[in-house]
């Protein structure tokens, strides 16, 4: 049987947290809704990229096999976003050293062309598994799924992206097609357990299911899908708390850290290092100079 731990590790710099874990394992860390939030959140000092690098390098510096996911929405919020149309952010990501993520609505916000150019700068593969683009450049650079080997290991994601109607501008998303989600999840999971991948998880910005809940249900007691990767910012209601496939993960102000156990018990403790390289940076979008 396969252990799935959830821990919400609050990312305040200088903390220090020790975790029981196996010495053989896959550990994925998941962001979800970090709109733009480079610097700490206001009063709280909590979050920001620095803490979250901090804590990120603090997981790898202890377990070789780390995924680093984001499940969309990584964009608008800030006074960054407004000025750098999601540079910012992409530069900043890739020194933290996502794997890969998804399309939230916000990544929109500047329409096509402007997605086209977060997309561009970053180094991280992008997702989506349920849209169809017309646009040759996002079909190029968009995949509907990875396969990361980790040892003898395959963990394969997919991506479940939201309707944009009625969530995104209508002129902001044109050439873009949508299919229902959850039948292009339960699809692929197949072909992905077909293709003898061990773990195969779903990310999606926000969980807000409105086709039900039973084909996860189904897929999640197949073996075809191990878990769905969210927000918990909407409104989640009992029946999905409920699940055991659902996983969620609060603003930036924390990450989601998804553990699955192998064999072999050990320990870690986590050591937060800043890193001075996006202090650097930050500071130079806060001067307004060019990168």
């Amino acid at each position: 049987m396969k252990l799935i731990k959830q821990i919400l590790l609050i990312v305040l710099l200088a903390t220090s947290l020790t975790l029981t874990l196996n010495a053989s394992e896959i550990v994925i860390l998941h962001t979800n809704d970090t709109h733009s939030q480079i610097d700490p959140i206001g009063k709280e000092d909590k979050g920001g990229v620095l803490r979250r690098k901090a804590l990120i390098d603090s997981v790898r510096r202890v377990n070789k096999n780390v995924l680093l996911v984001d499940a969309g929405d990584a964009v608008q919020g800030t006074v960054y976003f407004n000025l750098y149309k999601g540079e910012v952010e992409q530069q900043m990501m890739n020194i933290m050293g996502y794997d890969l993520r998804i399309i939230g609505n916000h990544e929109f916000d500047n329409g096509i062309e402007g997605l086209k150019s977060m997309i561009d700068m970053s180094t991280a593969q992008v997702l989506s598994t349920n849209y169809l683009f017309e646009d040759s450049l996002l079909r190029s650079k968009i995949a509907p799924y990875i396969i990361k080997s980790i040892e003898d290991k395959k963990i394969a994601f997919i991506a479940i992206n939201i309707d944009p109607k009625g969530l995104v501008s209508a002129g902001n998303y044109i050439g873009v097609g949508y299919v229902d989600g959850q039948l292009m999840a339960d699809s692929f999971a197949k072909q992905l357990k077909e293709r003898k991948a061990n773990r195969i998880f779903a990310a999606s910005t926000f969980g807000l299911f409105t086709n039900g809940l039973e084909k996860f249900d189904e897929a999640y007691e197949q073996g075809i899908l191990h878990g769905v990767l969210t927000t918990n910012l909407i409104y989640q209601t009992p029946e999905l708390l409920e699940r055991p496939w659902y996983i969620n993960c609060d603003f930036s102000k924390y990450i989601a850290n998804i553990i699955h156990t192998l064999n072999h018990d050990g320990s870690i403790s986590t050591i937060l290092d800043p890193s001075e390289r996006i202090q650097a940076i930050a500071e130079k979008y806060r001067n307004g100079e060019t990168i």
